[in-house]
């Protein structure tokens, strides 16, 4: 039974690290995908 609660925590722990680590991942692909449309819509003024 206790084997099974701290297996059950592992886990959580697991999740959260892995959900922080997507979060960061996710915040910066959104930070490039919009320093690539501000650039984008740069070089579409400029013509």
């Amino acid at each position: 039974m206790t084997l099974l609660l701290v297996q059950h925590d592992i886990q959580r722990q697991a999740l959260l690290v892995f959900g922080r680590v997507c979060g960061l991942g996710s915040l910066r692909a959104a930070a490039a995908v919009l320093h690539h449309a501000i650039g984008f819509r740069r070089r579409l003024n400029v013509e």
